[in-house]
């Protein structure tokens, strides 16, 4: 139902098949620029003591209060008898509903819940980041729906460095009635002072880089190249994403001058 994505939503959700290899695939160099990434919390939200009041009004509603904020200053704590509020100083947003219940609905009902929630706090910090639909995920009483920003046609997730896995910048768990949970890294997007150009060749890609590296065996189902950012990071560098029995990433090498 299309008429429920607002147009300052991104929504191109196509799943992966094992025949559509998204590098270039011809004998042929092909080069692209791609420019580094400043990765920043809106200046509104900011975490700070005297930032607590806006960061309430454009987050969260007038029936949360808050609650504390720990002693290195990292988090705040938010909650009422509905649900529990943490929001971290890397600009991670994490809200849960104490009961995860309701009825399930359609998932276009639950897409709806989830598209308003994230735009009702877009409109306030007014920052035009894209978001890109990545993943629906039906479980027993509710949907899960996973986003990633967008910048120049590439995919931005987020690193920890902790586990060296990727995720996604935003999962929203929802119903037909309400938002019952969200992980959500709130962040604006814009060109860092330089770039690099890249090779985009699959060949190259495969003899210089791909082929000695430990994680790659099996058939190859997907190459991509997508932004990646740690989560305390404030930088998005370019990656090869490839995917064959398991999923792993590479740093893109750019072309030496």
């Amino acid at each position: 139902n299309d008429s429920i994505i607002p147009l300052t939503l991104v929504g191109t959700y196509h799943p992966v098949k094992n025949d559509e290899l998204l590098a270039v695939l011809s004998d042929k160099k092909e080069t692209r620029i791609i420019w580094d990434l400043s990765v920043k919390t809106p200046k509104e939200i900011i975490l700070q003591r005297e930032n607590i009041d806006t960061i309430q009004e454009i987050l969260l509603d007038s029936g949360s209060k808050y609650t504390e904020m720990n002693e290195d200053g990292s988090e705040v704590l938010f909650s009422d008898d509905e649900k529990i509020v943490r929001y971290h100083q890397n600009g991670f947003f994490d809200y849960r509903l104490r009961q995860l219940n309701g009825p399930k609905g359609a998932v276009e009902e639950a897409f709806e819940k989830a598209v308003a929630f994230i735009e009702a706090r877009r409109k306030k910090i007014i920052y035009e980041t894209d978001i890109n639909l990545r993943s629906i995920e039906s479980k027993e009483n509710y949907y899960v729906f996973t986003f990633d920003y967008l910048f120049d046609d590439m995919d931005l997730e987020v690193l920890d460095e902790g586990t060296r896995t990727i995720g996604p910048v935003i999962t929203i768990s929802a119903n037909r009635e309400r938002v019952l949970d969200v992980k959500w890294y709130i962040k604006t997007l814009e060109y860092n002072d330089y770039h690099n150009y890249y090779n985009l060749n699959f060949y190259d890609f495969y003899e210089n880089q791909l082929v000695s590296e430990p994680q790659f065996g099996g058939q190859i189902q997907d190459i991509t190249i997508k932004y990646l950012y740690s989560e305390n990071g404030m930088r998005a560098e370019p990656y090869w994403m490839v995917e064959t029995d398991q999923k792993f990433y590479l740093k893109m090498d750019p072309e030496v001058e």
